[in-house]
């Protein structure tokens, strides 16, 4: 402090009072920011998450670290302190949440350690999922982990508590995974979900990133295999056998699978979701059918009731039938896909459609709840119940918390199911096949016109300002056809309108009828619905800002239009500023350095 007050005074003249105050102004300053900050990371996430109209959304607990999956007791007791859900921790930690949403720690430090005392939580090694066996009061849980000699195995652990309601603490632990773990799995291709059905318990397992593994019945990779609860081959599996009972293909209930992460029981019926490489898919799983994982996408797309291209990353499946959910009507039997935020995919829940009676897939998926932050996110764990869908995030907030999450449907104040239109637009043009056949950059070829929002605008107001385009409308506007009839009002309003609000209007039409002012038109009829269409408007025609940086740019590419010696000129410039910049730094060293030795 005496040579900091020293150099104080000979470089600037301050008084020891000056530099005081200055210290304190400081001190101040940093803890009044810090106060800011920590006020503003202390929501609960909510406003992270996009909901459909007529939808709330609100924390049910908090105080969870990395949570990877969540599971409901079916039949909770009637006590405050009773269990209502269970939460994995990827890291290792099970807590459980009562009735009276306080949170306990149920096991703790499941997963031996062994890569320096820490988990890559985006690595896909931890604790992953659980699932619950109400008769006999059984908690499963899967899990993949490094053994001392840091080889990745895959493994299966059983709790045991109070049939029925469970408890808060477990009696008794034991490991179950048998052949299971015998084998090598790789981070991220990795044992997954585990459904309990009767006295069966199945459980999902990657490739281990070794694709030829599948099908391969005597390795216990790519596999949904079938235990009984103490953990041994089902009897029944299709290769079980009775001489040798411990043979790896004793466990297979079916094969094929590339990274079936997701499993829910649809009636009698076991389905899974399986991400594969571009494209992922859901489909029904039927004892000894191979489902052909060979590497491709082609093989994921063989036998898929439903594709979901691009691959959106599956993380998470559950299934509810229409009356055991609290959503509207029109939503029905519905299975909900938890997915992944990560490369150009959107962290996400999707919602398929699922006629139960005929056991077909009713309609095709689409995006529920999406996440709005632009940065890394999970949707790992989910259920439903009579009160919601939950689902927590595996990353924290900015309050450095992940809590689960209830979406119920706001029946007091319903507004429909529509989807909120100041957030979806770059989701719909996504996930409504727009990029087949338009794309974004104006660099790339396509058979349809580039959706470039930096033009976009510019090129569609010239159009509907042309002496052509409003003699196209006088034309249409004389024809009886039923469709020009109809759209007639709607072609008189984009000629009404002006500037980006005519584009926006004209867009919204264009997406729900693409022949309302061209008899010609080969786009086809994607069926938005207004609100949608409003959302994809608003997306294509926001303008990109004009940062100094973009600015500087456009200018230099005029000046000197040629790239590589665009690129010279830049490094350049570049260097001389970073010379300036050192030249100075020595200039003051040199100079202050003078002034206290003098």
């Amino acid at each position: 402090m005496r040579q900091f007050n020293r150099f104080a005074k000979v470089c600037f003249g301050f008084s020891d009072q000056i530099v005081w105050a200055i210290l304190v102004a400081v001190l101040a300053l940093v803890s009044l920011t810090s106060l800011i900050l920590a006020q503003s990371g202390a929501d609960d996430g909510v406003a992270d998450w996009a909901i459909p109209q007529g939808f709330v959304l609100e924390a049910d607990a908090t105080g969870f670290s990395f949570p990877s999956d969540i599971e409901f007791v079916p039949n909770p007791g009637p006590s405050p302190d009773d269990p209502a859900y269970f939460v994995a921790e990827i890291q290792g930690n099970i807590k459980v949440v009562t009735n009276d949403r306080t949170v306990h720690t149920f096991a703790s430090d499941i997963i031996p350690l062994r890569t320096g005392g820490e988990f890559n939580v985006q690595g896909g090694s931890g604790l992953g999922s659980l699932c619950l066996d109400p008769a006999n009061g059984y908690i499963f849980a899967t899990y993949h982990a490094a053994d001392a000699q840091g080889i990745f195995r895959n493994h299966v652990i059983r709790f045991e508590t109070e049939p029925i309601t469970f408890d808060v603490v477990p009696a008794v632990s034991t490991e179950i995974s048998g052949a299971i773990s015998d084998v090598q799995a790789f981070p991220n291709h990795q044992i997954g979900d585990c459904q309990v059905q009767g006295d069966s318990l199945f459980i999902g397992i990657g490739d281990g990133l070794v694709s030829s593994a599948a099908r391969n019945p005597a390795q216990l990779l790519g596999k949904v295999v079938r235990l009984d609860l103490d953990g041994n081959p089902h009897e029944s599996n299709p290769r079980y056998d009775t001489q040798n009972p411990e043979k790896p293909e004793g466990y297979v209930y079916a094969p094929g699978l590339r990274n079936p992460f997701g499993m829910a029981v649809a009636g009698e019926r076991l389905f899974v979701a399986d991400n594969g490489l571009d494209i992922d898919r859901l489909t029904q799983i039927e004892a000894g059918q191979d489902y052909l994982w060979d590497g491709s996408d082609w093989s994921i797309g063989a036998r898929a009731d439903a594709i979901l291209a691009p691959s959106v990353g599956v993380t998470h499946l559950v299934y509810a039938p229409a009356e055991q959910h609290a959503f509207p009507p029109e939503l029905g039997d519905t299975f909900f896909v938890g997915t992944s935020g990560e490369s150009s995919k959107e962290a996400a829940i999707i919602r398929i459609p699922f006629d139960s009676e005929n056991q077909v897939l009713s309609g095709a998926p689409d995006y529920l709840i999406t996440y709005l932050p632009d940065q890394f996110q999970y949707v790992v764990a989910l259920a439903v119940t009579e009160e919601g869908l939950y689902f927590a995030p595996l990353l924290p907030n900015a309050s450095g918390d992940s809590p689960v999450f209830r979406l119920a449907w706001d029946q007091e104040n319903e507004l429909g199911y529509t989807l909120d239109p100041n957030l979806s637009g770059e989701q719909l043009v996504a996930s409504r096949g727009c990029l087949t056949c338009h794309n974004m950059d104006p660099r790339q070829t396509s058979s349809a016109p580039t959706l470039n929002t930096a033009t976009l605008l510019e090129d569609i107001s010239k159009r509907l300002n042309s002496p052509e385009y409003r003699q196209l409308v006088a034309d249409l506007d004389k024809s009886d056809d039923e469709l020009f009839v109809k759209y007639r009002q709607a072609r008189s309003d984009v000629l009404a309108a002006s500037g980006e609000d005519q584009v926006k209007l004209w867009i919204q039409y264009r997406l729900q009828e693409p022949r309302f002012d061209d008899p010609q038109a080969l786009m086809p009829n994607m069926n938005l619905s207004p609100i949608e269409a409003a959302a994809v408007a608003e997306y294509l025609v926001q303008q990109p800002p004009r940062t100094a940086e973009i600015i500087a740019y456009d200018f230099l590419e005029k000046i000197v239009p040629t790239l590589r010696y665009r690129h010279l000129v830049i490094f350049l410039g570049v260097g001389f500023m970073l010379g300036m910049i050192v030249a100075a730094v020595i200039a003051a060293i040199v100079f202050f350095g003078r002034r206290l030795l003098s």
